[in-house]
């Protein structure tokens, strides 16, 4: 077989060493074109200069010493007035968080901590307690959608207008003949108790009252389950014997009743 030669190109392989020159050349940094092969500097990289984060992480190598850097670079170190009273301070970009001693709590380790553990009044949280599974001694709360701790981290205050849990209340109606709520001696509106439940027999009509405290899970009294058949639960109630628009119906899945429980007795 005969060689053949083919035509890639007519453009010039080779060029000028001015023009090879022009190519090649890079623009250098500021520093100087050996930075890369000499170790990371704080004063080279990021006072000299402004660096970036990545570039602090060549610099600090775990990401705990980066960031414990470059919080404070950012937004400056937040914890220099030590705003936490009982507790060590974190910074963070734009805030910081407070990791409180034992016995003390709240967004700024102000508040003595008067509960250890969610099995006493909620462990004095307004929505949800947690036990804190690292430490046997402490308990954490949170809220419900719509809402955010306040600073004493266990009450909670809507972040919204209608939060999960609230309805527009109506005017108090103080009609003779109807009856007034009383919480923690006052008059109570419309929505102050979302937790509250009805529960309703197959028929739709009123068994008894519960207390929401899962949800997915109602608690009520033992007795008025004792008679088998399907259970309805009614949320968002105010007024009873009306419709209101604020209400919810759930068909009961399931009973389950203390294992000690005995009708003789109703205990």
């Amino acid at each position: 077989m005969s060689p053949v030669l083919v035509l890639l190109s007519r453009l010039q392989v080779f060029y000028s060493s001015k023009d090879a020159n022009q190519i090649l050349k890079i623009q250098k940094r500021a520093n100087s074109f050996l930075e890369e092969l000499k170790p990371g500097s704080v004063e080279r990289e990021c006072n000299e200069e402004q660096c970036d984060l990545e570039e602090a992480h060549e610099i600090f190598e775990t990401r705990e010493a980066t960031l414990n850097f470059w919080t404070k670079y950012v937004d400056g170190d937040q914890c220099l007035s030590n705003p936490c009273f009982n507790g060590t301070c974190l910074d963070n970009i734009g805030r910081f968080n407070c990791i409180c001693n034992q016995g003390w709590e709240g967004r700024l380790c102000q508040h003595e901590a008067n509960y250890t553990d969610c099995s006493t009044y909620n462990g004095g949280c307004e929505h949800f307690c947690h036990e804190d599974p690292k430490q046997s001694q402490r308990r954490y709360c949170s809220c419900a959608s719509g809402y955010q701790l306040m600073d004493d981290h266990s009450k909670c205050e809507p972040v919204v207008k209608f939060p999960c849990g609230r309805v527009k209340a109506d005017r108090m109606e103080l009609k003779s003949g109807v009856q007034i709520r009383l919480i923690a001696g006052k008059m109570g509106k419309k929505g102050d108790s979302p937790w509250q439940t009805m529960l309703l027999d197959g028929r739709g009509k009123f068994k008894c009252g519960g207390v929401l405290i899962h949800p997915s899970w109602v608690l009520t009294a033992a007795h008025c389950v004792e008679e088998q058949g399907r259970f309805k639960v009614r949320l968002g109630k105010y007024h009873r014997l009306r419709n209101e628009e604020t209400e919810q119906t759930i068909v009961v899945d399931k009973l389950v009743s203390h294992e000690n429980y005995s009708k003789e007795t109703s205990e």
